[in-house]
């Protein structure tokens, strides 16, 4: 008697979610999606506007802010390569210092032949 009841109780769930899922299928989004293209996207999210309105390939021009000028590019790079050069200056300086700290080490062990 247990397993029927649980089983009914199951079978009626499912029943009933099979009846909202064809009721949101059939119905509500048809109907929301007939007006929000009445109300120009104005009832849809911003991504379903995007998705649906948006023509493909404006994303592409669109990168940049308008207020970006190809100087200001120019002066970003320069800027970024600037600070790039001096971090390799940096790092062939510690090269230089790390070499000689371990020619000394080599010289104060004896062994000279180990960088040469």
């Amino acid at each position: 008697d247990q397993r029927n009841a649980n089983d009914k109780g199951y079978f009626a769930s499912q029943v009933w979610k099979n009846f909202m899922y064809r009721f949101a299928c059939i119905v509500f989004f048809p109907t929301w999606l007939l007006l929000g293209l009445a109300t120009a996207g104005y009832l849809w999210p911003p991504q379903v506007r995007e998705c649906l309105i948006v023509a493909r390939g404006e994303e592409e021009h669109d990168t940049l802010p308008k207020d970006i000028t190809v100087e200001m590019l120019h002066e970003e790079i320069l800027i970024a390569s600037q600070s790039t050069n001096k971090k390799i200056d940096t790092v062939e300086a510690d090269m230089k210092d790390m070499k000689e700290m371990l020619i000394n080490i080599q010289v104060m062990m004896g062994r000279k032949d180990i960088l040469e």
